[in-house]
């Protein structure tokens, strides 16, 4: 506290840390097949993985858009939260296309998506192990509120 004010100062140290911090470390979030053709075992389960929580919003804003194109091949994205996602698709590996095709600059795989175009460098997936679900990785806390953005 400077002596002449009553008011605390904001540390300029390098490790203060401000309530925003959480914006700019990675982000992850679940994103489960629901395909009414597949059973239990077989729906795909992926962990997604942004560099930081706006590359996540970005990503999941681009991938509802892809879903509601002309013959997306990933569709009915929704939220249940920001780090709980489900998608339809008669192949849950489209995931894992897709961002290949966002890595292999093809933007008429995923017709075009401006928010998708932004997420190359900035996410990935990975399959998660669903052998009757008993490989569950446990995700740090994070802000999971949507935000308004995907209302």
């Amino acid at each position: 506290m400077d002596p002449t004010s009553t008011q605390p100062t904001q540390s300029t140290s390098p490790n203060h840390h401000n309530h925003n911090h959480h914006y700019h470390s990675p982000y992850y979030s679940h994103l489960i097949q629901t395909n009414k053709s597949n059973s239990a075992g077989d729906w795909h389960r992926w962990l997604v993985a942004a560099a930081t929580r706006d590359d996540m919003i970005t990503f999941f804003k681009g991938l509802a858009k892809y879903s509601k194109t002309s013959g997306a091949k990933i569709t009915d994205v929704k939220p249940i939260h920001l780090a709980w996602w489900t998608f339809d698709s008669p192949d849950g590996y489209n995931i894992r296309e897709l961002v290949k095709q966002i890595y292999q600059l093809n933007p008429s795989w995923y017709g075009n998506v401006e928010e998708l175009n932004d997420s190359r460098g900035k996410v990935t997936v990975t399959l998660l192990d669903d052998a009757g679900g008993r490989s569950w990785p446990v995700l740090p806390c994070q802000d999971v509120e949507l935000g308004g953005h995907f209302d």
